[in-house]
């Protein structure tokens, strides 16, 4: 069945994912919309179920947000680079098959350029994208519904009407070949105009006069206003023609539309969120009431052009929509320092703050720090508004809709790095962290330090600002980390280093018994930690060792450092695996052999009776089974045996 694919990570735009899916879903039915979370039929290989749907789509919505190019796997390597990774899977497929792709930029994302992704997705960056803003969020969503609305459209006319699906460029070809015969006739009868909308294959409904107003086809709309149609009318998402016409700056549309008797009210909004002065001015005078200058102002936000204008005309610069928003935190968001400086001027308060569920609490410069402008820009916005008074340590609620967040944590969050390290010079507290509600949350930075976020990203400067400020290396997340184990998962020596030269401590376990040198990605920085007193024979609470976990899948260089510093070969966890049998079980040839040098012993079993030779066997790692063999082979040689006989009878 034809419908709309959502495609996105649930680590990076989960919560939004879900509100998008509502909103599709109330407005094209259940069936039309498709999700990955949906359920498949039991025993269904699922990456081909995906490519299946994908294929049988008419669009695929790909949500990306601020970490939705850099994520990696539990490896640590990029998701994008893998063929299994779905969400590669998902946009590939949609590309190769030729299906409609909508990126849909959130949380102030920007787009990948195509030297920013793998080849199969390098046409995603050719595809014009729709950001859908935290503060406009309804609004912006109502555009994307109305952009993916004319194909639902076409689809039930031409069922009805029997006819080719191309409406759309039919439309244009016919209204531009024979509008101008039509319209040159002055007494044309309502019923006169309405076959010459069905001649066209205009249906005559709300929904399709509305439509020829977005699409700017002023002949269209003349036709529909000669066959009869109110001006006022509303297409199924309650936008008029008159809206649309603002939005383009169509005044003669405009004027068309209001000698037929068309509400204003509703189009000031959109004339300002467009940046159309023109149409602006022109609707500013018609005498707006006090409440419609407001929701334009609302609207106007970055556009410092409408923005002046409406404040002129004594919009209130404190005004705010339903959830909150005001025209300073859009002006914030998009960092314009000329619409900031305008409503700041006017009085506007640096403290108003969202009161939605999903953005509670967050202010101006919090928008500031998380916004869509560039760094410096942001930073200049930020500074604007620490002018006026703005809270640093301002708390709401952002990722997953999770609790405790402030323009610090935000920031480094989205990898802002450098709206942060200014964050941090001008006195943010650098030892907050957001609220977690379980374990899992860390895997997106929630619940974590600043310290730890920076530790996390790999980011030095910004750790070693933040240790200047008094960061604390001991602070835990829920589950018992430290900022060392963030740096040491990431690999980060210089990181690694500066830590431990404040104090950190090399032994600190997680709830789970895990270590710093447990959690160590690089030789490097194994090293570093068994340097400064590291546990080699430190064991989580399944009895595992970092030999073991090394051994597993890292590589051969950490599992012979460990060795070297005096781990034990056959130490077992609880399930009597030794490191031997890890590697067996991962394939990792050379970190069998590097085992077997140092005295691995191949006959020991687990609690399951199976050996390394049985687990690599099983899980047909060849090259392992190879080094096995090999191994007993040269342990039944002659010459072995006689090397091996004094030692036999001296026991």
């Amino acid at each position: 069945m034809s419908g709309i694919f959502i495609s996105y990570r649930r680590e990076d735009t989960a919560g939004n994912a879900g509100r998008i899916y509502d909103r599709l879903v109330d407005r094209f039915g259940r069936e039309r919309v498709y999700r990955d979370v949906d359920s498949g039929q039991p025993g269904e290989d699922f990456v081909e179920a995906i490519r299946s749907r994908v294929e049988g789509s008419d669009v695929l919505l790909a949500l990306i947000g601020p970490n939705w190019l850099k994520a990696t796997d539990e490896s640590g390597g990029w998701r994008l680079a893998s063929e299994d990774d779905l969400v590669r899977v998902e946009i590939a497929t949609a590309l190769e098959r030729g299906i409609r792709v909508i990126p849909v930029l959130l949380h102030g994302a920007k787009m990948p350029g195509a030297g920013d992704l793998p080849s199969a997705l390098s046409k995603l960056a050719h595809r014009n994208a729709l950001e859908i803003r935290d503060t406009h969020f309804e609004q912006d969503v109502s555009l994307l519904l109305e952009h993916l609305s004319p194909r639902w459209f076409r689809h039930r006319w031409m069922r009805r009407l029997g006819r080719p699906i191309a409406w759309g460029a039919a439309t244009l070809l016919l209204v531009a070949g024979i509008g101008g015969v039509y319209l040159s006739q002055v007494a044309l009868t309502p019923e006169q105009a309405r076959v010459r909308l069905t001649q066209i294959d205009v249906p005559y409904t709300p929904d399709a006069f509305v439509k020829s107003a977005e699409l700017n086809d002023t002949k269209s709309v003349e036709l529909f206003l000669k066959a009869g149609q109110d001006p006022n009318v509303t297409n199924r998402r309650g936008v008029t023609a008159l809206q649309w016409a603002a939005a383009h700056g169509n005044l003669p549309l405009m004027k068309t539309l209001l000698r037929s008797g068309a509400n204003t009210e509703g189009a000031l909004r959109w004339a300002a969120k467009a940046g159309q002065l023109e149409a602006l001015q022109f609707l500013l005078s018609k005498g707006p009431t006090r409440a419609v200058l407001d929701a334009a102002l609302i609207a106007a936000g970055d556009e410092a052009g409408a923005v002046r204008e409406l404040l002129d005309h004594r919009a209130n610069p404190n005004a705010a929509a339903e959830d909150g928003s005001t025209a300073l935190m859009e002006a914030a968001r998009r960092a314009k320092s000329e619409a900031i400086s305008l409503l700041l001027a006017h009085g506007a308060s640096v403290h108003a703050a969202r009161t939605d569920r999903w953005t509670h609490g967050m202010t101006p410069l919090y928008f500031a720090a998380t916004g869509s402008g560039d760094e410096e820009a942001a930073i200049e916005a930020a500074t604007l508004l620490l002018g006026k008074g703005a809270d640093l340590n301002t708390r709401a609620v952002d990722v997953n809709n999770t609790e405790g967040w402030t323009p610090l944590l935000a920031a480094m969050n989205r990898g802002h790095w450098k709206v942060a390290r200014f964050l941090v010079q001008r006195g943010a507290d650098v030892n907050v962290q957001s609220v977690t509600r379980d374990d899992r949350d860390e895997e997106v930075g929630i619940g974590l330090t600043p310290l730890m976020l920076a530790a996390k990203s790999g980011e030095v400067g910004t750790s070693v600002a933040l240790l200047d400020k008094g960061a604390s290396v001991e602070t835990r997340t829920l589950s018992g980390r430290t900022a060392l184990s963030f740096a040491a998962e990431k690999g980060s020596l210089p990181l690694v280093e500066a830590l431990l030269s404040r104090g950190a401590a090399t032994n600190d376990a997680n709830k789970n018994g895990w270590t710093p040198l447990m959690f160590a990605s690089t030789a490097d920085v194994t090293e570093a930690l068994l340097r400064n007193g590291a546990d080699v024979e430190a064991r989580t609470t399944r009895g595992a060792t970092a030999l073991l976990i090394a051994a597993d899948g890292k590589a051969t260089g950490i599992v012979t450092l460990l060795l070297s510093a005096g781990a034990h070969p056959d130490a077992v966890n609880d399930r009597g695996w030794t490191p031997l049998m890890a590697a067996a079980d991962t394939g990792k040839t050379d970190n069998a052999k590097a085992l077997i040098a140092a005295g691995a012993n191949r006959g020991v079993k687990n609690h399951a009776g199976a050996t390394a030779l049985d687990i690599a066997r099983n899980e047909k790692s060849q090259g392992v089974v190879d080094v096995l063999l090999a191994a007993e082979s040269a342990a039944k040689a002659p010459s072995a045996r006689k090397n091996r006989e004094p030692r036999d009878k001296g026991g």
